[in-house]
């Protein structure tokens, strides 16, 4: 009985843990990143009978990117992945890794800042 009622403990924290971390991404979306994107001219809205030509906006520095002529964060982490695991990389376990990379960073600005803003 008591294995029971501590693995349900455990479950429940985790549970309080991952409503912690999905409210923090959601409130640092809504008071930075939306606010941020809005400054520099991205839409409120995603009109996806435009998006085509908003792409198209980007070929210049995809192009230089693809390159080495341009520096992007996400290539970088891609290729430290391809050269710190190989072809494992591309399984769905690498691709995971990388998704838990960025969600590490999201999760540090967001701590960041709500020490900062108290």
């Amino acid at each position: 009985m008591f294995e029971i009622s501590k693995r349900f403990t455990t479950l429940e924290r985790s549970l309080l843990a991952v409503e912690r971390y999905g409210f923090c991404i959601f409130h640092e979306g809504e008071l930075e990143v939306v606010p941020a994107g809005l400054e520099k001219g991205y839409p409120a809205q995603i009109d996806f009978d435009f998006l085509p030509a908003r792409i198209k906006n980007f070929e210049g520095s995809l192009k230089r990117i693809i390159k080495g002529k341009m520096t992007s964060y996400y290539k970088t982490l891609v290729g430290d992945s391809y050269k710190s695991l190989g072809r494992k990389a591309g399984t769905a376990m690498g691709l995971w890794s990388r998704f838990e990379a960025l969600q590490v960073l999201s999760l540090s600005r967001c701590v960041s800042t709500s020490r900062i803003n108290g």
